[in-house]
């Protein structure tokens, strides 16, 4: 009898060990789930990976969650001054900036997408807390930007600063997954 109580004791310890192993193993091989998105404009899809869920936030925006991530899909119209990713990706980082209380560790990327071109801010942002009652929002973006026949689609995906090296594979897939239904 001790044999098997100190074998399950044993096993109900090491589980908990190899679950976090795994958890900061940055796997390139996530399962991802199609998630279709309807935009004002066109119907596109991105993959999103199995453990996210699916809710309605605010302003009805399709919002895919998960503990302190999120990733979501928008689209807007492009002014003709913004209209190659470029310079709507500019553009848009200079609204978050003035947004925010602080912008930080700013990178851009490009690479191509469904032979459309994207661009990705990544960057760090604080939201000042009122002395006292509230502490600092501080959170990474990585947000994508293909912009096509004067419309931007946007793929923002948002994580607390300790998790994001995790879920940053996550939302590298998401947008790299981008495309148009027919």
């Amino acid at each position: 009898m001790k044999k098997i109580i100190f074998f399950l004791l044993i096993t109900i310890l090491t589980i908990p060990l190899f679950a976090c192993d795994n958890k900061n193993n940055f796997s390139s091989n996530l399962q991802l789930v199609e998630a279709i998105t309807y935009s004002p404009l066109e119907n596109i899809a991105i993959d999103i990976p199995t453990e996210y869920k699916e809710e309605m936030g605010n302003y009805g925006i399709l919002t895919y969650k998960k503990n302190n991530a999120s990733i979501i899909v928008t689209s807007e119209p492009t002014k003709k001054t913004d209209d190659d990713v470029a310079a709507y990706g500019h553009y848009a980082l200079k609204q978050y900036s003035d947004t925010f209380d602080k912008l930080s560790d700013i990178e851009e990327i490009y690479f191509e997408v469904n032979g459309l071109q994207c661009k990705v801010n990544q960057f760090k942002y604080i939201i000042y807390g009122e002395a006292g009652e509230m502490d600092d929002i501080e959170r990474y973006c990585y947000v994508g930007y293909i912009v096509k026949d004067g419309t931007a689609y946007i793929i923002s995906c948002v994580s607390t600063v300790p998790t994001f090296e995790y879920n940053k594979i996550g939302f590298e897939q998401a947008v790299k997954s981008f495309r148009f239904i027919d």
